[in-house]
């Protein structure tokens, strides 16, 4: 076992990115090791991911998937910094020999050790906001989501929290032509989170602009296809909400509840 105290921060997002950064600013090489465990091997800026997936204009994705090659800093090279490093993988189990000691074990049974182990993971998203792991497939992965955005003469999105209020939006930006619906279980789009007046805003906002509200409502027995996001557009379909209400579905997307990330 090495004499420097190994740190090992899980997770390459909005949370673990700034930690390593910290640290790596702040430790003492001589004493530190500091490894940033990413399942992926770029940043992904979700936020600003809404529009990427709705358009290619303005090239978002290069500004928004961004490689870890400089996250110690603009000197720095390979994602290598003062004391620390990255290594993409996903982990599969994490051992803990004693409050100080263990592994994160990652697939193929690649095992870092470390005294102090950070687990940062967030949360992962299901459908369009579910970007592939490694950069060389992003550009595929937001082809076919415009393509569906694009051609779908009529879109439900399941779910009306931030992610859903925003993304309506975003298409009656860039798909103009579409008829937009949203369903959201609860009384109000968004979350309690946010006064209510807040969201009733939002929503007579959106109505404002052409897309159709519908609350304290829901959409029973998606497939898994349209869970995982597989499915693609699927003209003149229609289908029914628990209370009854007919609506056209060319195209059906979940914008729901994100899940823990594993890495």
């Amino acid at each position: 076992m090495s004499n420097k105290t190994t740190i090992v921060v899980v997770g390459g997002g909005a949370a673990g990115i700034p930690i390593a950064q910290e640290l790596d600013k702040k430790l003492d090489p001589a004493r530190y090791s500091l490894t940033l465990v990413s399942e992926t091997d770029y940043y992904r800026h979700l936020p600003a991911s809404l529009r990427a997936i709705v358009t290619a204009e303005g090239n978002l994705e290069d500004q928004i998937a961004l490689p870890y090659d400089k996250i110690y800093g603009k000197a720095t090279n390979n994602g290598i910094g003062r004391v620390g490093t990255v290594q993409v993988g996903k982990v599969t189990s994490i051992e803990e020999k004693s409050n100080s000691h263990g592994y994160v074990v990652l697939e193929g049974n690649r095992r870092i050790e470390w005294n102090l182990l950070v687990i940062a993971t967030g949360s992962e998203w299901e459908g369009p906001l579910r970007w592939p792991n490694r950069r060389s497939l992003l550009k595929q992965h937001l082809d076919n989501w415009r393509e569906r955005f694009a051609t779908a003469k009529s879109v439900v999105l399941v779910g009306a929290g931030t992610v859903g209020s925003e993304l309506a939006g975003e298409l009656r930006d860039f798909a103009p032509g579409a008829q937009v619906t949203v369903v959201q279980r609860g009384r109000l789009l968004l979350n309690s989170t946010y006064p209510d007046s807040f969201r009733q805003r939002i929503a007579r906002g959106l109505e404002d602009r052409g897309v159709r509200v519908l609350t304290g409502e829901s959409i029973l027995n998606l497939s898994r296809a349209i869970l995982d996001g597989t499915e693609g557009v699927i003209p003149g379909r229609k289908i029914k909400t628990a209370n009854g209400v007919t609506l056209l579905a060319d195209l059906i997307v979940r914008v729901t509840k994100s899940f823990p990330s594993p890495g």
